[in-house]
């Protein structure tokens, strides 16, 4: 979600082109030892997977503030809240995307002092903006009814711990959320920390070190998921918990690795051709065997189960990271490969940091102003999809906006920060 090494080209509008690069390009130097093909400078179908991903987070999201009524409105519902994974496709994309940039630049002068620079300059503007919009200015807004009471029952907590992206640390000393509407800083705060260290980490191993530190992580934080969730810790611990989280990054750091590795690439992509199918109706399966059996309960209701905490989580993990390798590797020509060089699904890949950090309360302020009034209660499928419209349309909207006169502005500073030869 935040911006790589190449300022995106701009149309006569000011908006990024339709099939420009997202402000994340991800570069391959090993592409042409495992595909026998020149290096590209990106890669487009990762921009979309990204759009993707945060597709389904909305979907996610949205399902979750208005439940449908009625049988295909239940599956509506139903299929909308497989969305979480878009959390772990993003984790996934966070880990590759780091790693390869300090994997290329491990050896170049300036190398902690760029990429910190770099990264404070993607991250921190729009997100401190979003704090203090949503933590305080919102309470300047009058009005009447439930969502005016952002602080969840509540529980209101020091706002540092969302200035100082502890977010997920406190969910885990208290056992639950505590803002509505910065809610989603959970995941945010979990890749900042992995900034923090991560570099160090490349810079100081050698890649063979690095694959078995990832491997590691991988294996610890499933063991630990397992051991958490079958000895009665909340799901919503197990959910924001760093040292479980790690599994995603770790994996698409490994996959960064990987791929500059001709035969240990042809082996990965060979098995992801049957690990990604198996998965995805693995998924599925177990999202239906454990159905709330309430059509109308809340999305969370059905993320806590313990057995999608646990069993759900590794299938998520094992198709979020076969989709990567099929995506870095397949023909140009596949068709996985044309679906997400899709130039809209590439658009909302490039708008993906700021619709995911202004999302909840945009889709908020649309149920509340748009749908509340004509319906009370849980809607009909006919609105429920005009929901899911509506709420996606006006997030990509604003997301937009802040692109050509927030990020893409400040985004222009990051050249005054490069890398330079080693002594």
């Amino acid at each position: 979600m935040g911006a790589g090494n190449k300022e995106v080209p701009t149309g006569r509008d000011g908006n990024p082109p339709l099939d420009a690069p997202s402000p994340n390009p991800v570069v391959h130097p090993g592409l042409r030892q495992a595909t026998g093909a020149p290096p590209p400078d990106r890669l487009v179908e990762l921009d979309g997977l990204r759009g993707f991903a945060m597709l389904l987070v909305l979907g996610f999201h949205l399902n979750h503030m208005a439940p449908g009524d009625g049988i295909l409105s239940d599956f509506v519902c139903g299929a909308a809240r497989l969305g979480f994974v878009g959390i772990d496709i993003f984790f996934a994309l966070s880990g590759l995307l780091i790693t390869g940039i300090l994997l290329r630049t491990r050896e170049a002068g300036g190398y902690f002092r760029t990429f910190y620079a770099r990264r404070s300059l993607r991250i921190f503007p729009l997100y401190f903006v979003a704090c203090g919009l949503f933590l305080h200015a919102v309470y300047l807004v009058p009005g009447d009814g439930d969502y005016n009471y952002f602080w969840l029952r509540d529980r209101e907590i020091s706002p540092l711990w969302y200035w100082c992206y502890l977010t997920n640390v406190k969910i885990v000393m208290d056992g639950d959320f505590h803002h509505m509407l910065m809610a989603v800083s959970w995941s945010l705060s979990i890749e900042e920390q992995f900034y923090l260290v991560w570099p160090a980490v490349v810079r100081w191993l050698s890649p063979r070190a690095l694959v078995r530190l990832c491997a590691g992580l991988i294996v610890g934080a499933l063991v630990l998921r397992f051991w958490l969730v079958f000895n009665g810790t909340s799901g919503k611990v197990v959910h924001v918990l760093t040292l479980v989280r790690v599994d995603a990054l770790a994996a698409g750091s490994l996959l960064a690795v990987a791929v500059r590795d001709g035969t240990t690439w042809r082996i990965l992509r060979r098995a992801a051709r049957i690990v990604l199918p198996v998965a995805v109706v693995g998924t599925v399966a177990i999202s239906c065997v454990h159905w709330t059996g309430d059509a109308h309960s809340k999305s969370t209701e059905f993320l806590y189960n313990d057995y999608v905490q646990s069993f759900g989580s590794v299938l998520v993990l094992m198709a979020s990271t076969s989709l990567l390798v099929r995506l870095i590797g397949p023909p140009a020509t596949s068709r996985m490969a044309r679906f997400f060089r899709n130039r809209w699904l590439c658009r909302v890949g490039c708008y993906s940091y700021c619709i995911y950090l202004t999302h909840v309360p945009i889709i908020i302020a649309v149920r509340e102003v748009a749908f509340v009034r004509w319906f009370p209660g849980p809607l009909p499928l006919l609105p429920q999809l005009a929901y899911y419209v509506v709420g996606t349309a006006a997030s990509v909207a604003v997301a937009a906006a802040s692109w050509r006169w927030v990020e893409r502005p400040i985004l222009r500073i990051k050249d005054r920060f490069k890398y330079w030869p080693s002594p």
